[in-house]
């Protein structure tokens, strides 16, 4: 098949980006799709975010225009945090198939990319940011039910983009038969708005934890470590997730002398300042498909501490930086003395690492929406 070639009106390449949640949320998949999103517009594409919005979020069934981009915001109907499923979505897309000249869906853990593999036939473009088959036991028997029926978003795929060699490797050992069709576009990092952005005033080192709160990222572990550690320095934690409360509960009793603060959603624009302040960063998480917190930590000049997986060593391998691995499961003691070693190293210049920009990320995406014939059943 042959797209538009780009540069008018009528040439613009139309792309819909489906995605189980979208900014303000925060998360890995929420900033790729962002960026991207607002990439490919600048390229020239006509772009359309499809997303959820949740039980009772008054965005649900709205239309919004940020950027160039249309965001189009569909309610959940299960009132669930962690699967959610919107079947006003679906119908959405069905209708504005037509229109759209490429589907680009987004995570295999969530309901929207196997909506959109099932409701058009448009060439069909898929992003994993896989982890694996589930986290806990519950996840785990659910995958179980999903896996056959997720099947079929591999086999729409004209191909499948991963972020990281280390998520390819893992996708092609639990489903080899879709190996082939593996692409790696590596996440970027927004560099001039990391530069640009104006470090906070604060008086204590900031220790930065920046994503979802889940329970495999081990924010809590973070928290536990700050009650051994001296008032002299602060944790920040930005975002938000289904263990925000109880961390929340746990940094009252256990937080010692250490001020610590939860900002929750916060604007792109104040997590680049944070990430400007912060003096060491911390990713403590079992599973990543790429680790953009580390990457994006090392770019605005913070140390980082990050657990030991297969991802974050990939990133830490060319970011450069001050980058300390630990073992995921180091105990809330050990990382105190990692934590306080890594303050007082000075802090870095802010730099360009070798990791990609955004912009690289869309211009390699749109060449493959271009370069790839579409195929995959219908």
């Amino acid at each position: 098949m042959t797209f538009p070639a780009g540069g008018t009106e009528d040439q613009r390449l139309r792309v819909g980006l489906v995605t189980p949640s979208y900014a303000p949320k925060i998360g890995g998949v929420e900033a790729h799709v962002e960026q991207l999103a607002h990439g490919l517009s600048t390229l020239g594409c006509e772009v359309t975010v499809f997303t959820q919005a949740d039980h009772g979020d008054s965005s649900g069934g709205s239309t919004t225009s940020e950027g160039g981009v249309d965001i189009r915001r569909f309610a959940d109907i299960t009132r669930s945090r962690r699967f959610q499923v919107a079947p006003s979505l679906v119908l959405s897309l069905r209708r504005c198939a037509p229109q759209l000249d490429v589907i680009h869906a987004h995570s295999f853990h969530g309901a929207p990319a196997l909506a959109a593999a099932v409701a058009t036939s448009r060439p069909f473009f898929f992003t994993p940011h896989y982890h694996g088959v589930g986290h806990t036991s519950l996840a785990r028997a659910a995958h179980l039910l999903y896996d056959p029926v997720a099947s079929l978003i591999f086999r729409r795929s004209a191909a499948v983009i991963c972020v990281s060699d280390a998520e390819a490797t893992l996708l092609s050992h639990d489903y080899p038969r879709w190996g082939s069709r593996i692409t790696i576009i590596p996440n970027g990092v927004d560099h001039d708005a990391l530069l640009a952005a104006e470090a906070y005033p604060v008086d204590l080192p900031v220790v930065l934890v920046a994503g979802r709160i889940e329970p495999y990222k081990q924010v809590d572990r973070v928290v536990e470590a700050m009650s051994h550690l001296s008032d002299r320095m602060q944790l920040v934690v930005v975002g938000d997730g289904t263990a925000r409360a109880d961390v929340e509960r746990l940094a009252s009793k256990t937080s010692g002398g250490a001020k610590i603060s939860f900002l929750g959603r916060i604007e792109t624009t104040e997590v680049r300042r944070w990430q400007r302040t912060a003096t060491v960063a911390v990713s403590l998480s079992r599973h990543e498909a790429f680790g953009l917190v580390l990457a994006e930590a090392v770019a605005a000049g913070a140390a980082v501490i990050a657990s030991d997986i297969e991802a974050h060593r990939e990133v830490a391998s060319t970011a450069g930086g001050s980058v300390q691995l630990v073992d995921p499961d180091i105990s809330a003691v050990d990382l105190g003395v990692e934590i306080q070693r890594m303050v007082s190293i000075p802090r870095n210049p802010a730099n360009e690492s070798s990791t990609l920009s955004w912009s690289n990320v869309a211009e390699r995406t749109l060449q493959l929406y271009r370069d790839v014939p579409a195929r995959g059943d219908r």
